[in-house]
């Protein structure tokens, strides 16, 4: 049996996303993306031929790093978005905080 190409580059993809989310998220959000489509679809075939592809658990590696990639780019980029709201007011936040410690 041959090892399905697109499972393996999609956990490739997932493992990288994972990295270059907790780094620049947009590019995570790109890699978790492609690994996600890339493992969806290896698994369909591995499941619609599975004497000719072998590469089932690479596909499932693949979606379930994906996943977190994108849960980690989602989150920076909630985190942006708060900082971007938050921002002009946090020196009142933690100057009330650092008035009410001393």
């Amino acid at each position: 049996m041959k090892t399905n190409t697109l499972a393996l580059v999609g956990m490739i993809l997932g493992i990288v996303g994972i990295v270059i989310s907790c780094l620049f998220w947009p590019i995570g959000l790109i890699f978790g993306l492609a690994g996600l489509a890339l493992s969806i679809v290896g698994l369909m075939q591995i499941n619609k031929q599975p004497g000719l592809f072998s590469g089932k658990g690479m596909a499932i590696a693949g979606i379930i790093t994906a996943a977190v990639a994108l849960l980690l780019a989602v989150l920076g980029i909630l985190s942006i978005g708060a900082l971007m709201l938050l921002g002009p007011r946090m020196s009142d936040i933690f100057g009330s905080i650092y008035n009410s410690l001393y």
